[in-house]
This record gives structure tokens, sequence and C-alpha cells, in this order.
């Protein structure tokens, strides 16, 4: 078990019947427990009873809060800036992780850099679920290793950690995504600890197909900052393998090379040098940001 104190912090919107219970939950665990520490609630711009909720909760507690909606990863960083711990362990407003999985967590923490809780039982909605597996085998290929869970809200790493990636993240719901990618390109150690997830408490789930859109998108962008070979390799190959079997069977067969294989392998060419490029540049950001 974790012997550092921990910043907890809990982004809410809109989340007027599970805020209460949810802090709650979290104080009585840990102080149960023994585990010190400082509950971080981030209001971003509710518009229900929410911060009423808040106010009137007996949990000791700090609240920062958004005048306006900003959205899930905004509020996140404005949490990590206002923990006072070196640990930072964040969790969703909704009622969905048990209090026993944070502890989970913190067993594992002290021996990894980042610990996410991959959720089990309480699956996603049917129309949502094609979307989800694409994003992770996409995600999987570009960093090289087993995501369990694409975008669990629920993960402890230190602050400084976390830190040093804000400022590569979305302010979206895909903040979750994105801190996850950059730690695996960056190849920190990352753990996964199955958890089980219960029915939100709250209101619906605001995730939309433009999410998910929004989420690929970012992605591609993330690991091309940190690993360009592996977005634009793939591609590459690709268009040299037609290329050169193109242009094969038109030597073969008619003794004449086409326009469509010269074209695949010009442009791989082209594509690998881009790549080369684009790496030496995330080489040289990366050692600028070091310094």
């Amino acid at each position: 078990m974790l012997n550092a104190p921990i910043s907890v912090i809990i982004p809410c919107f809109n989340e007027q019947d599970a805020i209460a219970e949810v802090m709650a939950d979290v104080s009585r665990t840990f102080v149960t427990s023994g585990v010190r520490h400082e509950l971080i609630v981030v209001d971003d711009g509710s518009t229900d009873a929410t911060p009423a909720r808040i106010a009137a909760s007996s949990v000791p507690h700090r609240l920062v809060r958004h005048r306006a909606n900003r959205g899930y990863g905004a509020a996140i960083k404005s949490g990590v800036r206002a923990a006072a711990h070196d640990y930072v362990l964040i969790t969703d407003a909704d009622g969905q992780h048990a209090p026993e999985s944070l502890l989970a967590l913190l067993k594992e923490a002290e021996e990894c850099d980042m610990v996410i809780g991959a959720r089990r039982g309480q699956g996603s909605h049917h129309w949502r679920l094609p979307g989800k597996l694409l994003l992770k085998a996409v995600s999987e290929l570009l960093v090289g290793a087993r995501i369990p869970d694409i975008n669990s809200g629920l993960r402890i790493a230190r602050k400084a950690e976390i830190a040093k990636y804000m400022h590569l993240c979305s302010d979206q719901f895909s903040f979750s995504t994105s801190i996850t990618l950059a730690f695996l390109s960056d190849r920190l150690a990352v753990k996964y600890v199955p958890v089980e997830a219960r029915r939100r408490r709250g209101g619906a789930s605001r995730v939309r197909v433009t999410t998910g859109l929004g989420t690929f998108m970012l992605i591609l962008r993330t690991i091309g900052t940190f690993n360009p070979l592996r977005v634009f390799m793939p591609p590459t190959i690709l268009l040299f393998a037609l290329g050169a079997a193109v242009t094969g069977w038109e030597l073969w067969y008619r003794n004449n090379v086409s326009d469509l294989g010269l074209l695949c392998l010009i442009s791989s060419v082209l594509l690998f040098c881009f790549s080369l490029l684009a790496d030496q540049i995330s080489l040289l950001r990366r050692e600028i940001n070091k310094s």
C-alpha cells in the first residue's frame, strides 16, 4: 500500500444525483484505511444542483470551480494544478467506481509510473462498442502495447509526471486516452488493475459519435508527437508493396511500367522522407522540453 499522501481529484459536471455520495464514499474509505489524502472537487461549470450538493457536504474538501463548462480534461488539469501532494488519483463523479477500486490502485502505485483501473462488469452501449473496439485496436497498434481500457477515468500517477504531458492532452473527454498514450509512447511503466464498474448514479453519458471521431484524430496526433514512424511507416510500406507489385506485374507481362506503379513507389519514398523528418522534429521537441 502506498504510504505517501494523495490528492484525490473528482471532476464533475451536472452530477447532482451522485456527487455528494461519491465524496462521502471516497472520504470514508480513505479515512478507514488510514490513507492520508486531500479531496479536490472540480465543478466544471455545472448548471444543475451540483454546486449546492458540494457545498452542503460535510466531507472535508477543496473546491475548484470553473465559471463555464470547459470540458472533462480541463477539469482534471485544474485539479492537478491545485493538488498539494506528490501522488494524484483521479476518479469519476458518477459513482461507477467502487471505493475499494481506489485502494486497489494504491497497492501498485509505487512500482509503476501510472496505474489505471480496467473496468469490468458495466459494458458500453451496443452502438458505441464498435467504435471503442476500433479506437482500442488502432491505439494498441500505434503504441505497440496492450490497452485493456482505452478511456478509463480511474487512475493514479505522480503529479509531476502528469504535468509534463498536460499541454499535449485534450480538454475534453479524450484526456484519459491522450495521457495514457503519452505515457505508453514514452515507454513509462503503465499497469492496468481490473476493477468492477457499477451503473452510473448520475445522468446519461455525454459521449457522442463526434467524441469518437475527435478521439481518433487525437490518437494519431499524440502518437505522431511521440513516435511519428508508427504513424507513417504502415502506409509507406503499403504504398511501396503495392507499387512494387504493380510494377513487377507490368514488367513481366507487358514489358512496360505503368503510371500507377510509379506513383505508388514515388509516394512511398516521399512519405518515408516525411516520416524521417517528423521523427527528427519529435526528438528535437522532446530534447528541448527536457532541458
